[in-house]
């Protein structure tokens, strides 16, 4: 074959500043196989050669050439279009990136002010691998706090790839602004969220610990929680909760209950105690406190003072305090209607509680979920009522109320010396119908439940201190005697 190079080398400059040669080459066959052009397309199509080769360069002749190892051929075209035993034909190529060259950037900077590179990169074969960087390295070249988060590649046709790099900016940012929460109670947390490096999260961590205090989110507030989820394998996000830790009412609650009725005066006496819960920082926890006895006036009722106070640890640096307040007299024993000799019943107490009756107790008998009337039941011996015919259904295993009364009555001496008082009341009826004690606001059908006795010691005498509990039949029924008795 004859060779002929025309003219010079041409060039072109793309966007990426990279320079594409231009070779273009005039083959014609030797003389003996001038007019054998079939086989001379076979020789030019060997001689030219494959995409990715080293480029054909000219001699100073312009009748031979070299091969330059730094092109590569990216397209070769060979026309024919003048006479069939001459071809034209024309290299591109590009020099061997063997330093990545950089063909494309962008920057995004998201919502929450988080920084993210993307970079397309040209790179040989040659040089590939000791160039690529690993998802978590740092990209320099972008910045210190730059980490490379994902990497694409696509391997081109001569000898050469196309890479892909998303980079991002892992310097430490509170993203977006904190979030706000309160309870009914009114108590408020606020959460912010930070992206933070892996060589840097031990020194945030310790910086941002339980209990410190967190300035992001206002005076006054402490980190309460915190959580940490890992971002690749560069960085973590810490999510920060923090609560207000300066001295705050939380709040009051009253409690207003019956704690006995005179039987001297028939007089109803009532027990009033407020309890109170405020949110105190630890260093203000000693000057908060009072002590008990102190005034509680200012946030209960005058005359009342702190019965107690109890602390609780919240969080580092937070307590909740409780205090209970009330009116001293109750702080002591009050035997107000109790007469010199101590005769009588003294105090009371009345609290619901609840019986429940079985079937057999009500006249019935179940039968696959289902209640018939219990054969040849007996009423004087199976139900605890006075009921001529079985109770209602509804109220089998069914919790029934019933008003308890606890009478507490004083004998001088010791217990011993009074057992047989002791014994009496327990071996007589265990039902009575009436006013309890004479009272007409006890009327009612009462069952004996309970009896206990302790030695109490007044003014420097021993008495006997008799706890007994009386229950009375619920629904307006009466109790039969005739069932406890047996």
């Amino acid at each position: 074959m004859q060779l002929t190079h025309q003219n010079n080398i041409g060039f072109s400059i793309d966007a990426a500043n990279q320079i594409y040669r231009t070779v273009v080459w005039e083959v014609l066959p030797d003389g003996e196989h001038f007019n054998q052009w079939d086989s001379f397309r076979e020789e030019v199509e060997n001689w030219v050669g494959r995409i990715g080769d080293p480029l054909k360069v000219p001699t100073p002749d312009s009748r031979s050439y070299t091969l330059d190892a730094d092109w590569v051929v990216t397209s070769i075209k060979a026309d024919a279009a003048q006479m069939r035993n001459l071809y034209t034909v024309t290299y591109s190529a590009r020099k061997k990136n063997l330093d990545a060259l950089m063909s494309g950037y962008s920057s995004q900077t998201g919502n929450n002010l988080e920084q993210e590179i993307s970079a397309s990169f040209v790179i040989n074969d040659e040089t590939l691998q000791s160039w690529l960087p690993q998802v978590g390295d740092v990209i320099l070249w972008a910045g210190e706090n730059f980490y490379c988060n994902q990497i694409s590649t696509t391997q081109k046709p001569e000898g050469e790839w196309d890479v892909r790099l998303r980079i991002r900016n892992m310097n430490t940012l509170m993203l977006g602004l904190p979030g706000e929460q309160k309870t009914g109670e009114l108590e408020c947390t606020r959460t912010a969220r930070w992206q933070v490096a892996g060589e840097r999260i031990a020194e945030f961590l310790a910086a941002n610990n339980i209990g410190g205090a967190a300035d992001w989110a206002g005076s006054d507030y402490v980190i309460a929680s915190r959580n940490c989820s890992a971002v690749g394998v560069y960085g973590y996000h810490v999510s920060l909760t923090a609560i207000h830790s300066g001295m705050r009412l939380i709040d009051i609650r009253k409690s207003d209950r019956l704690r006995h009725i005179s039987f001297g005066s028939g007089e109803i006496v009532r027990d009033i105690s407020y309890t109170g819960r405020w949110r105190v920082r630890e260093q203000d926890l000693e000057n908060f406190c009072p002590p008990a006895g102190s005034d509680a006036s200012s946030w209960s009722e005058n005359g009342f003072v702190v019965a107690s106070v109890e602390r609780r640890r919240t969080h580092p640096g937070v307590w909740e305090v409780t205090m209970l307040a009330q009116e001293p007299s109750y702080l002591y024993p009050r035997y107000t209607d109790i007469p010199e000799n101590f005769d009588g019943d003294t105090e009371s107490n009345l609290e619901m509680t609840y019986r429940k009756f079985s079937a057999v107790e009500c006249g019935w008998l179940e039968s696959g979920g289902a209640y018939t009337e219990y054969p040849n039941w007996n009423h004087s011996t199976q139900c605890p009522l006075v009921a001529e015919s079985p109770l209602p259904a509804n109220f089998i295993e069914t919790p029934l109320e019933c008003l308890t009364v606890t009478l507490v009555s004083y004998e001088s001496g010791e217990p011993h010396t009074n057992a047989s008082k002791l014994k009496n009341w327990l071996n007589g009826d265990l039902v009575y119908n009436g006013n309890l004690q004479g009272r007409s606001s006890l009327n009612g059908s009462w069952r004996k439940v309970h009896q206990s006795v302790d030695r109490y010691i007044y003014r420097g005498e021993v008495w006997t201190r008799i706890v007994r509990k009386w229950e009375n039949a619920p629904r307006n029924y009466a109790w039969n005697p005739q069932f406890f008795n047996n």
